[in-house]
């Protein structure tokens, strides 16, 4: 099917994509099989009093003859320009209020023996429709066409773009039908909402919308399909319904990636539509578990890592338990709960896997982490697992000692700042002061003033002193996270407004919405100089090139200059970065660092600082700083 071309939008006018008309019309509508689901119903569960059968339930139902499962799909008519009135079959369709024809279907959806017809309107007027119609075929001819609800419009883009319609309508069942429409409009329009609504509606007794769903668009997302069936699953002779979605993965800031596909599935029982609990669950689990198969060959390690991300970035845009869904965000009613915490769990152990494969225990950790947060689910010996293959490529190590230090030392913002520690190429450890800085033997603990030894800043600060990182956000139903980088204080500035830089690290699943607040993200500077502003962030290295406003994955430090207070040695050959697991130390080998005094506190720390022998640690813990000694490596 040709789509349709591009249009202008209307400036400062809203489209409906639907009509103001009352949902009780299609209570209106003769032979209401006690109108238990004459309305866009909840996708989980159609009446409170209908709870959704269990997955044996649903297993016994009888089995679809061939005839039955037989898709039927069949794509609308397109209609001659500014047709009004329309000749399809033997039917002869009048638009209402002067509007005019899109697209239409013609076939006898009721079963009585007659034609009937779903129209796509566009009505006239200042603000722009475009409505679905139900012509319904009686023994008179035609009745008047009704109005069939497709839910809150979206508002219209604005003014300045050039957006395409989404028109798409389509018999997908023997008394059903799908319908999609809306605009998408390029990158930069401004446009908040819903871009699109696709639904499914169905005649069982009367014409109902089985399923309503708003969808958005973020500039620069995967593309996300929808694509309903209406097919008799079960055998028993009505149309159930059938919801297949597919991500595209790999848009930026992420590496290229595969895609992503999972299924909902209700059934259309005489106390209303039940939905299977199987899905999308199984289809996620299926996921996880090809992911997990790959993830232990290193030659197919890097694309067990995607697949694993391409199912989680799938959950997080369809599934409710999600902020940043784009299915249903809020507040639109009737998300689609997952209840997939296991799978969700399955896919971040697999991810985790796959970076033990490729030798980077700091992704690994990362992908752990991820794993057991919420809404994914947490099993202990899946952790305590994970924990292993973490340690075959990064050995834990037992403390000899670890001192306190008496120096209270001087933080900066945690996540925009250099460390208040640094060691010197000696092992010993300066610490900087509210009054200055002090030197720490770390063996015997003594400190003294460190004369002659100026106090480094706590700004990260780009080489030419212009810009500065405010630090990394996830802000509302966004994807990625967000480095922001500021003007620095007294320098020149184009604009003033702070520059947001997209990263290659996926937001968690539960951010604020509604507030415009933003959650900060961990980070770790390590180093900015001419190659770009290198940070780990949630227990990811990244490199930002602010000049070109872009970020990738880091997977080997740049070797740039040595700034005081990063998480490097002296030298700069060795890196340590605090983690869940331990303080993981990358040099010439990689351990982690462990301590008796530091168990379950390992994510507290910052400010940590690494000595040349990789044999010596410092960080800060509650505001206080420590020093342990390792055995050397």
């Amino acid at each position: 099917m040709t789509p349709p071309p591009s249009r202008p939008s209307r400036a400062g006018r809203r489209r409906s994509l639907a009509p103001a008309t009352s949902l009780a019309l299609l209570l209106l509508l003769p032979g209401c099989r006690g109108c238990k689901n004459d309305h866009p119903f909840v996708p989980y569960r159609i009446g409170d009093d209908a709870p959704a059968p269990s997955a044996p339930a649903l297993a016994d139902a009888a089995a679809p003859s061939a005839e039955a499962a037989a898709p039927v799909r069949e794509p609308a008519v397109l209609a001659p320009p500014n047709t009004t009135s329309w000749a399809l079959g033997k039917l002869t369709l009048a638009a209402p209020g002067g509007g005019l024809f899109r697209q239409a279907l013609v076939w006898d959806l009721d079963g009585d023996g007659r034609d009937d017809a779903l129209a796509l309107v566009e009505e006239p007027g200042e603000v722009l429709h475009d409505a679905l119609y139900f012509y319904r075929g009686a023994a008179e001819g035609l009745l008047p066409p009704v109005a069939v609800p497709l839910g809150t419009p979206p508002p219209l883009s604005w003014s300045n773009c050039t957006c395409t319609r989404i028109e798409h309508l389509s018999r997908v069942g023997k008394r059903s039908a799908s319908v999609e429409v809306g605009e998408s409009c390029p990158k930069g329009c401004g446009q908040t909402g819903a871009d699109r609504v696709i639904a499914l509606v169905a005649w069982s007794g009367a014409l109902q919308a089985r399923l309503v769903l708003p969808v958005v668009d973020p500039p620069g997302a995967q593309a996300l399909t929808l694509e309903l069936d209406g097919a008799d699953i079960d055998g028993d002779g009505l149309d159930d319904a059938t919801l297949r979605v597919s991500l595209e993965g790999g848009e930026p800031p992420f590496e290229p990636g595969p895609a992503a596909h999972t299924v909902f599935r209700w059934f259309d029982r005489p106390a209303g539509m039940s939905r299977d609990p199987a899905e999308p669950s199984t289809s996620l689990m299926a996921t996880a578990a090809l992911a997990a198969q790959r993830s232990t060959r290193a030659k197919d390690a890097a694309s067990a890592a995607a697949l694993a991300a391409a199912g989680r970035f799938l959950f997080q845009a369809v599934c409710a338990e999600s902020s940043a869904r784009r299915v249903a965000p809020a507040p639109a009613p009737s998300p689609l709960p997952c209840e997939a915490g296991r799978a969700l769990e399955e896919l971040g152990l697999a991810a985790a896997r796959a970076h033990v494969s490729l030798g980077d225990p700091l992704r690994a950790i990362a992908a752990l982490d991820v794993a057991e947060l919420p809404p994914a689910a947490h099993t202990a010996a899946r952790v305590a697992e994970a924990s292993g293959w973490v340690n075959a490529i990064a050995p834990a190590v037992q403390a000899t000692e670890v001192r306190a230090i008496g120096a209270v030392p001087r933080l900066g913002p945690e996540g925009s700042s250099w460390g208040a520690l640094r060691f010197e190429a000696a092992g010993t450890l300066l610490v900087r002061t509210p009054s200055g800085v002090v030197r720490v033997d770390p063996v015997h603990g003594d400190e003294a003033d460190a004369a002659g030894v100026l106090a480094w800043g706590t700004k990260v600060a780009s080489p030419d002193g212009k810009q500065r990182l405010e630090g990394v956000f996830a802000r509302c139903r966004s994807v990625a996270l967000e480095a922001v980088l500021a003007a620095a204080e007294g320098a020149a500035s184009d604009g003033g407004d702070a520059t947001a830089i997209a990263l290659p690290v996926a937001a968690p699943m539960a951010v604020r919405c509604g507030s415009g607040e933003r959650d900060a993200a961990p980070v770790v500077p390590i180093a900015w100089g001419p190659g770009g502003l290198e940070l780990v962030v949630a227990g990811e290295p990244v490199l930002v090139a602010p000049a070109a406003a872009k970020a990738s994955p880091l997977f080997q430090l740049m070797g740039q200059p040595v700034t005081p207070g990063a998480p490097r040695s002296p030298d700069g050959a060795t890196l340590v970065v605090p983690t869940s697991q331990g303080i993981l130390v990358r040099g010439q080998k990689t351990r982690l660092l462990r301590a008796r005094e530091l168990e379950h506190g390992y994510r507290e720390l910052r400010d940590c600082a690494v000595s040349d022998d990789a044999a010596r640690v410092a960080c800060v813990r509650g505001g206080a700083a420590f020093v342990g000694v390792w055995p050397a490596p």
